[in-house]
């Protein structure tokens, strides 16, 4: 198992390696710089080869053209581009190999194995290689990109994703190119791909930070590096990266490049011509633009507002300067940020409108997501500690601890010996994000958008703050020699720590049975071109998506696809039905998927006597509206009324006599002093009123004339449930939005009933 995960270091390390190098050499290749002998450094040319890159899959989405059948375009391209370039990528290369490139390597590589360690993908055979925290893109990242390679009719009954273009792919295209890069190096296999992909945006993200850190702090690399360390392994970025927001990280690093552009620009007292600086911000703002647009729209925001906090602040060298020369500097930077920001729109002013659209459906507090509490700002600066603080008052003694933390540092900064002007303000930038972050945090309370405020800005601009304190203390504690071992010593401290606090308080990934692999015999069996399919979970209705491809699927679990309702007379050899978790009857009309389900060909029924949990799919059980998915215990119901049509065996449908439905269910406690009102409707409109006060059986009694449909045999039934109430009506943080009312936990048909 050790041997294993070196070697998924190994090949997940070195094809980011290798991804890096091509886009550098790209931008060699494509955009020779206008001075002769000039060498493009390494963050930068490797944005401009991503952005040149980021266009040509882009189009190709556009021009319906597959993405393998693009990269193989471009790699031809670029191969006849290194031929006639030869001698000037030879320089750039020369010049750029050397020990330090070896040191941003060997970070690289240690930030890998850092991320690494705190995800641990799986690597052994009795599971598949991925792991995730909570949420679900993961496997819907893998199953687009894995359709984007080849394009073609979507095998999702009713959805499409490029005719129209959908916004799960307008929306993060960033995952889809990653994604598909590092696949090259694992099969063209996407699942195998995406948690290598992630982990190395992450150790890329620490590389960039670290990078922007020694060019503007005036501290030793060591010291930058150190900082790097705290930010990949400290709990919040962990949460980031362990719930696989593989586009908010991919932007980031793309927005720290980007001001650490600016800075550049501004601070090196070179004059430069306005076009000039437009042609270096438009790689990051056109991959900002074609890889997440949230984060495009805030990344050139702060871009403003760095360069307003560069021209207005005060500086003891610049105070002699005249107001209105600093507004026309001014005018001049803006005019810059505003054409290269507008340049992408022009280019494809329909993702502009679905960039805007996504800003305004994401900005809705009810739309999506799941709440958090106030995240610390410890957490944020990457200290081993929890991620949320709940009461009140510890929230305001941290914005009071915070704001006295950053007065007290900007305070010894404006009189250190450092001169460096960026430095100032990269610390007034990270103090201006953490000002947003709490203002919105206390106008909005716990909400999935203002934790992810908190990802987009104060995560990424914390470091920052953090180098400026370095950077202080080294300049006046005296021991500038030993500054590159006590770096080290207290980076490492700090990642032991963080990895003693995630393995010790801190949930593990989930990971998933191999078996789903199994799924892909489905492909293989009868001469079916249409699925019902029925899974336990979200999650695992990700994985027939990803594992069928030769059959039209309709999804009848909940996922981010289209969910269908069946009706049991859909079910036949030519459309079966697969059903998760089931085993398969001993007859003829069923095959058995191993370790992952049954699949029938002819709709599954009750059977007398015996007794169907909740806790998984029940065969029989056809819902038309109203019961939420399962969980470990059962099923809630979810709305004001559930309709369910139950399948009868032969022997139940043909009896003449009474048989009863016997529903084992246990009222939401949380609503209505845990009591609920049911009323039940079913068969020739016959009606019962009930009160639910706790765990117990209701039998609804039937008989051969209350059946109907699909041969006589179906049982409809509808409750009502007046009090069913949602979880965030009574408290707000939960994000619950569901209408809670009845539990389900069995349910069985008898000859007599079990009900008390």
């Amino acid at each position: 198992m050790i041997l294993a995960h070196i070697w998924n270091i190994i090949t997940g390390a070195g094809a980011g390696l290798i991804l890096i190098a091509w886009l550098y050499v790209l931008c060699i290749a494509a955009t020779p710089p206008k001075t002769k002998g000039a060498v493009y450094s390494v963050p930068h040319g490797t944005a401009i080869g991503a952005s040149l890159a980021v266009l040509w899959f882009w189009y190709s989405l556009r021009l319906q053209i597959p993405a393998s059948a693009a990269a193989i375009g471009l790699v031809f391209l670029t191969i006849i581009l290194l031929i006639c370039r030869r001698k000037a990528i030879a320089i750039n290369l020369k010049n750029i190999i050397n020990s330090d490139s070896l040191f941003w390597v060997g970070l690289y590589v240690f930030f890998y194995i850092t991320n690494y360690i705190f995800t641990l993908p799986p690597a052994t055979p009795d599971r598949l290689p991925i792991a995730r925290i909570f949420n679900n893109d993961i496997f819907n990242y893998i199953n687009i990109a894995q359709y984007l390679q080849k394009l073609g009719q979507s095998h999702i009954a009713g959805f499409s994703l490029t005719q129209p273009l959908s916004p799960m792919v307008a929306f993060t295209p960033a995952a889809f190119y990653i994604i598909n890069g590092f696949s090259i190096f694992f099969n063209a296999e996407t699942m195998r791909a995406a948690m290598p992909a992630i982990i190395a945006m992450a150790a890329l993200a620490g590389c960039a930070i670290t990078w922007v850190i020694w060019r503007n702090f005036e501290i030793p690399r060591s010291l930058a590096a150190a900082v790097g360390v705290l930010f990949v392994s400290g709990p919040f970025l962990r949460y980031i990266v362990g719930n696989y927001f593989l586009s908010t990280i991919i932007a980031e690093l793309f927005v720290i490049l980007l001001l650490g552009k600016t800075a550049e620009l501004l601070f090196d007292n070179k004059q430069r011509k306005w076009n000039s600086v437009v042609c270096s911000f438009a790689p990051y703002h056109l991959l900002l633009f074609f890889t997440y647009p949230p984060l495009y729209v805030i990344g050139t925001g702060l871009q403003g507002v760095f360069v307003l906090l560069s021209l207005f602040s005060v500086d003891k060298q610049d105070i002699s300067a005249s107001l209105l020369l600093k507004v026309r500097d001014a005018s001049k930077w803006m005019a810059a940020i505003v054409v290269s920001s507008v340049v992408p729109m022009i280019l494809d002013p329909w993702h502009a409108r679905d960039m805007f659209t996504l800003l305004f459906f994401i900005s809705d507090k009810y739309t999506f997501g799941w709440p958090l509490d106030f995240i610390g700002p410890a957490a944020i600066f990457g200290l081993p500690t929890g991620l949320e603080i709940h009461a009140r008052h510890s929230q305001v003694l941290n914005v009071i601890a915070l704001t006295v933390l950053f007065a007290t540092v900007l305070f010894f900064s404006a009189r250190t010996k450092q001169r460096s002007g960026s430095r100032h303000v990269f610390l007034l930038l990270s103090a201006f994000s953490f000002l947003l972050y709490f203002a919105y945090f206390f106008r909005t309370g716990p909400s999935y958008q203002q934790w992810k405020l908190a990802s987009y800005i104060p995560l990424f601009l914390a470091p920052f703050a953090l180098a400026s304190v370095a950077g202080i203390a080294a300049a006046n504690s005296g021991v500038a020699r030993r500054v590159p071992f006590i770096s080290v010593s207290v980076g490492l401290l700090l990642l032991g720590l963080n990895v003693a606090y995630h393995y010790r308080t801190e949930r593990a990934l989930d990971e998933f049975p191999a078996s789903y692999a199994n799924l892909r015999a489905l492909d293989m069996i009868g001469n079916t071109n249409e699925l019902y399919v029925d899974m336990l979970t979200m999650s695992s209705t990700f994985f027939p998506v990803y594992f069928v491809h030769s059959k039209t699927l309709h999804l009848l679990s909940h996922s981010y696809y289209p969910q269908e309702a069946l009706s049991p007379e859909k079910i036949t050899p030519a459309t079966p039905l697969f059903i998760e978790g089931d085993t398969c009857p001993a007859d003829a009309d069923s095959v058995s998927i191993a370790g992952v389900g049954c699949l029938y060909f002819r709709a599954p029924s009750l059977k007398l006597g015996a007794d169907y949990s909740f806790k998984k799919n029940v065969p029989a059980l056809y819902i038309n509206a109203g019961m939420s998915g399962i969980e470990p215990w059962g099923r809630w119901s979810d709305g004001k009324r559930l309709k369910i049509g139950l399948l009868m065996d032969d022997e139940i449908a043909s009896t003449d006599g009474v048989r009863y439905l016997n529903l084992h269910v246990q009222p939401y406690p949380a609503a209505n002093s845990g009591i609920q009102n049911v009323t039940a409707v079913w068969g020739q409109g016959e009606r019962s009123n009930m009160i639910v006060r706790g765990p117990q059986w209701v039998s609804i009694p039937f008989r051969k004339s209350d059946l109907s449909g699909y041969e006589n045999r179906q049982l409809l039934v509808e409750l009502q449930l007046p009090n069913a109430t949602s979880p965030m009506s009574l408290d707000p943080s939960s994000g619950d939005t569901r209408e809670l009312g009845v539990g389900f936990t069995n349910l069985s048909v008898t000859k007599t009933p079990l009900e008390k």
